[in-house]
This record gives C-alpha cells, structure tokens and sequence, in this order.
C-alpha cells in the first residue's frame, strides 16, 4: 500500500502508520539528498509526530517559534 495512503487511513493501526511515517522521511530525506539539500526543516506541534521526528533523529531548533509562509504565485 502507498505510505500516503496508510498515513491518511482510518483504518490503518498505530504501528502501520508509525512505520509509513518514518519510511516516508527516509524517503524524503534520501531524495533531498540527491537533490542537493543538506538540511531538512519542517514544523510540528503534534506530540506524536514530535516523538517520532526526535526518534528519526531530527532536533528541536526553538521552542515556541511560528513560521510564516506565503506563495508569491
């Protein structure tokens, strides 16, 4: 089953999406690598996928910081 899909199903139990999401970083994490990218940002404020971004190895940079994005197109 696509990760995606397991990510957003009902269905699917606490350990299918735990592992969906942490292939899906790999993966993400691989393809910015080969793309160039040397580092990965991204936002949470949902304790659980704290947990797993800390147990993927990812670092807390701040704490009770907003970021701001706009689409110039």
């Amino acid at each position: 089953m696509h990760l995606m899909n397991i990510l957003n199903q009902h269905k699917a139990t606490k350990e299918e999406k735990e592992g969906a999401f942490t292939r899906l970083l790999a993966y993400a994490e691989e393809t910015l690598g080969i793309l160039g990218y040397t580092t990965f940002v991204t936002t949470s404020d949902t304790p659980v996928l704290m947990k797993m971004f800390a147990e993927a190895g990812y670092e807390e940079s701040e704490k009770n910081v907003t970021y701001y994005i706009k689409n110039l197109k």
